[in-house]
């Protein structure tokens, strides 16, 4: 009696959570615990809820930063509490869940009705086009090649685009369109994801045919005309006005239209000149020799070597003035048809021969002797009107008697 002996307890001072053991030790040491001495309590981690940041971003290459923290209501007096997360970091785009895994102070744990999860989005970067490939150009049975490039993507990085409608081949105007693009990080912009092209008609390039010089025969001319720039497989034929001529002359045929108006274009008519030439004939001559009659000349040139079915005639003939007797050299000087033309020999010679000459005698009747001289005379008795001829006779003056013959021996005009 009289002693006195007090139990203390240490290690129960612990603050954060956790599970610890308290030990019960005597102030005197004439007495000892018999049991007991030692008991272990533990201190729970307080639950938190999470407060999420906004994560949603547009894609840049880099990793998304998404944070959350605990709820500061839940905290006990100055504490701070981040959360863990997992999943948070994603680069492309996309629709992803970060998930909160725990707390950075191990005093608090995730409440049971905590929002663990997290939505969020990188949202692809809209980016802009460059075209290319859509000058005016002119038809040439080729596709169009209409395309586009990304402009403004991250270094490193690399894009197609998809467009329809840049392969059209017939002239026109149409519209390329970007569909599509190759990375899921980029999206295309509203505006500029279509392009205008045009395809102009291809000018025809004309060349004619038919045209060397010819000719008359008779026959139409066949000029024709070509395009000569078609694309291959393509045709197109030519529509001629004026290639027809029959006649001899210089003449203009043009190419007015074209059958394929989808594809070509004739800027302006096109014309070329071409010449049918006069046919070379000769001359066959008729009626070259006569008697002479006191009146012209009157040979008659035939043409030959017409077409079959036509008409020619010499309308002049150089020389046929002459009447009186002799041999004189004529020309054809002229025809009726201008699709001929004299060649050749169109010289002939034509004799006008001398009229026989028929007379009547006078003085040749049966007479006497009278020592005197015999008077005869003849006169032409078959004269052309409007004529004179003088008659010289010999033999004609004879004086004694006899038989005699008189002659005439000359005329005074031959």
């Amino acid at each position: 009696a009289g002693d006195t002996c007090e139990a203390q307890v240490q290690g129960v001072d612990a603050v954060n959570a956790g599970t610890y053991t308290a030990v019960a030790v005597l102030d005197n040491e004439k007495y000892e615990l018999a049991e007991n001495v030692q008991q272990s309590y533990t201190i729970l981690p307080k639950a938190v809820h999470v407060i999420w940041a906004a994560a949603d971003k547009t894609y840049d290459g880099s990793a998304a930063e998404v944070t959350a923290n605990a709820d500061a209501a839940d905290l006990v007096g100055t504490d701070s509490c981040g959360i863990l997360i997992e999943n948070a970091q994603e680069i492309h785009a996309g629709t992803y869940s970060a998930k909160a895994v725990g707390t950075t102070n191990g005093n608090y744990v995730l409440a049971a009705d905590a929002e663990t999860t997290k939505a969020y989005t990188i949202a692809p970067k809209p980016i802009a086009l460059t075209w290319k490939g859509t000058e005016a150009r002119a038809y040439d049975g080729n596709a169009s090649n209409v395309t586009a490039e990304v402009s403004g993507i991250l270094a490193g990085d690399s894009c197609s685009v998809t467009v329809i409608g840049g392969n059209e081949v017939v002239p026109g105007t149409y519209t390329a369109t970007a569909v599509s693009l190759g990375n899921g990080d980029y999206e295309l912009s509203k505006e500029g994801t279509t392009q205008s092209y045009e395809i102009t008609k291809r000018i025809a390039e004309i060349g004619f045919t038919g045209t060397g010089d010819r000719t008359y025969d008779g026959k139409a001319s066949s000029v024709q005309a070509v395009v000569t720039n078609l694309v291959s497989g393509d045709t197109c034929s030519v529509t001629v006005t004026g290639g027809d001529a029959v006649h001899a002359g210089t003449y203009i045929a043009s190419a007015v239209s074209i059958s394929d108006t989808t594809k070509y274009e004739l800027k302006e008519t096109k014309t070329q000149t071409y010449t049918i030439l006069p046919k070379a004939v000769t001359v066959s001559w008729k009626d070259t020799t006569k008697t002479y009659d006191g009146k012209a000349l009157t040979p008659k040139a035939e043409v030959t070597g017409l077409a079959a079915g036509d008409t020619c005639k010499v309308t002049a003939v150089e020389g046929t003035t002459r009447k009186d007797a002799g041999t004189y050299t004529v020309t054809a000087k002229g025809l009726d048809n201008s699709d001929y033309v004299l060649s050749g020999d169109v010289k002939t010679t034509c004799t006008i021969l001398p009229k026989t000459a028929a007379f009547t005698w006078k003085g040749t009747a049966a007479r006497t002797y009278n020592k005197k001289a015999s008077n005869v005379q003849a006169a032409v008795s078959n004269l052309v009107a409007g004529d004179t001829c003088t008659v010289t006779v010999t033999g004609g003056k004879a004086k004694d008697a006899g038989t005699y013959t008189a002659e005439v021996t000359a005329l005074g005009n031959a």
